[in-house]
């Protein structure tokens, strides 16, 4: 099993167990690219797998095309883990182009989507876009 795939599953000894081993998997990719933060959101891990990684170097912001694990928790409506990665130093202001070819900031995904609650935390940490 991957990293990528065990911090899908939110399957922690396996991601303990890769890690232990191999600490260099925090740099593994996944399909298309997408880094192991991403799989929190995308997956089942929550906080707590996102905590085990960021323990073991992953950064909080890792992207792909400018968007990061919180861009997907905008998009999503994931407001503990999006307040965990506001929390642990994540760029509120990073700029995706994953879905929007100008690019767009969490900020701006969760006004599209009507995340307000998350749109609120993000304005709080200092998105001003």
């Amino acid at each position: 099993m991957s990293l990528p795939t065990a911090t899908a599953l939110g399957d922690l000894d396996t991601i303990r167990f890769l890690l232990d081993r191999d600490p260099l998997l925090v740099h593994e990719r996944g399909a298309h690219d997408f880094p192991v933060m991403w799989y929190v959101p995308l997956g089942d891990g929550g906080v707590e797998t996102a905590e085990l990684l960021h323990r073991y170097g992953v950064a909080p912001d890792q992207e792909s095309l400018g968007m990061t694990a919180l861009h997907w928790c905008a998009k999503d409506d994931q407001r503990d883990l999006a307040a965990w990665l506001i929390e642990k130093g994540a760029d509120v202001e990073a700029i995706g182009f994953k879905f929007e070819r100008d690019g767009e900031t969490p900020l701006q995904l969760a006004r599209a989507k009507e995340r307000r609650e998350i749109a609120a935390m993000l304005e709080k940490a200092g998105a001003k876009r």
